[in-house]
């Protein structure tokens, strides 16, 4: 990845950034290698590499900072595929008694 200096990011901070991204991408920080999709995203307007994640371990995590040091940002991204318990009693709860309804009304006929 070809970074180039801003104003708000000279390149000693460039070199350091690229040091954090070789760090996260090797992925000696984790015990399961390759087991975490990462997505690197450089941010030169706040000299920092943002990590969007899913999933991390504290162990993990704690990794990440001492190894790849201040210039890192970790964001978790929302978990999506879990479905909501609330969402799930309802329509069971609205949806069931619909179902009913309409059998019961068009039963009689």
């Amino acid at each position: 990845m070809q970074l180039n200096p801003t104003a708000t990011c000279p390149q000693d901070a460039l070199d350091e950034l690229t040091k954090t991204i070789e760090f996260v991408r090797e992925q000696t920080w984790t015990d399961r290698p390759g087991s975490h999709p990462l997505n690197l995203s450089p941010d030169l307007n706040a000299c920092r590499v943002v990590l969007h994640v899913g999933q991390l371990s504290d162990e993990e995590e704690a990794a990440l900072q001492a190894g790849a040091g201040s210039r890192l940002a970790i964001e978790y991204r929302r978990d999506w595929a879990r479905p909501s318990r609330l969402l799930l009693i309802l329509w069971i709860i609205f949806g069931g008694s619909g179902v009913v309804w309409v059998y019961w009304r068009y039963r009689r006929q």
